[in-house]
């Protein structure tokens, strides 16, 4: 069955630099809680959406 396309911004991604820049945020995410969602996506150049999918990642990841 399909599930849809692939997460550009992921642990797995096939394009190197998008996957170095997941890890450069979920590191931000896990140590600085004082650094706004817009700052974090200026800082790497993304959506704040992008910011807000890993963030959840990370959250359920917490919980499960």
């Amino acid at each position: 069955k399909y599930k849809g396309r692939p997460a550009s911004y992921s642990a797995d991604s096939k394009d190197t630099q998008k996957r170095n820049i997941y890890f450069n945020i979920l590191n931000t995410l896990k140590s600085q809680t004082d650094k706004s969602i817009k700052d974090i996506a200026i800082e790497n150049g993304v959506s704040r959406t992008v910011v807000y999918k890993i963030k959840s990642e990370l959250n359920q990841a917490k919980k499960g």
